[in-house]
Parts: C-alpha cells; sequence; structure tokens
C-alpha cells in the first residue's frame, strides 16, 4: 500500500501454506517412480525367462533344417565340412541357451572342466582364423 506520494507504507496479501500438498506431490511423485521400477522389473525378468527359450526354437529350427540340407547333398560334397560347422555353432549356441535359462532361474547349472586349448581351437575354426602355431626360433 502507497501513501498519496507514493511511499510505501504497507502490504497487504494472503498467504497460503502449501506444505501438505507439496508433501502429498512429492509422495504421488516417489509412488510412480516406484510403479514405473516394479513394471520395468517384471517386464526384464519375463524377457530374461522368455528370451532364451524363444531363441532355443530358433535354433532347433536351424539346426532341423541343417539335419535336412544333409540329407540332400552328397557325401563327398565340399559343402558337408560347412555344413558340420554350422551345426557344432548351433550346438554351442544351445549350451549357451541352456547357460541364460540357468541364470534366470529357469534351468540348472551344469558345471563341467573346459579345455580352453579345445575350446580356442574350435572357435578358430569357426570364425575361420588360421590355427595358432608357436614361432620357430631360428636364430
Amino acid at each position: 500500500m502507497l501513501d498519496g506520494d507514493g511511499r510505501l507504507i504497507g502490504f497487504r496479501g494472503v498467504d497460503r501454506d502449501i506444505t501438505e500438498r507439496r508433501r502429498a506431490e512429492a509422495e504421488r511423485a516417489e509412488l510412480e517412480r516406484r510403479l514405473l521400477h516394479a513394471r520395468s522389473s517384471r517386464a526384464w525378468a519375463y524377457w530374461r525367462a522368455a528370451s532364451p527359450h524363444d531363441f532355443n526354437n530358433m535354433l532347433m529350427a536351424v539346426l532341423g533344417n541343417l539335419d535336412l540340407a544333409l540329407l540332400e547333398i552328397a557325401s563327398d560334397s565340399p559343402a558337408r565340412a560347412d555344413i558340420d560347422l554350422a551345426m557344432q555353432a548351433v550346438q554351442r549356441a544351445t549350451g549357451l541357451t541352456r547357460q541364460m535359462l540357468a541364470y534366470s532361474g529357469r534351468g540348472r547349472f551344469v558345471v563341467t572342466p573346459l579345455d580352453i586349448n579345445q575350446a580356442v581351437r574350435e572357435n578358430a575354426e569357426l570364425l575361420g582364423v588360421a590355427p595358432f602355431r608357436e614361432p620357430s626360433n631360428s636364430s
């Protein structure tokens, strides 16, 4: 409020305590965040459990078609070696699927010894990498 000369002589106003409204808004935001997290966790759990099964079904289709291809080609065909490599890759992927199922709680872990040298040799062949040879010492 101003006097006749324009000087401030007082205030007039309305105040309202919005503490409770702010607390309720914060609580609502927290509940929405928790709900979103729960939905996301549920979706992730479903994906972790369902996708290995779906992937395994696709692998079985590939394996079946590879088996059919072997029936159709001659036993001396050079393509047989490629099909055999593809079948080995599918079998390794099936093993990986079992591990994914075990991790998701839908399968079980089977712990077995692994010959790392053999695994490297098999994968090098699968990927078309030349085998590793020790360097010769010709000095």
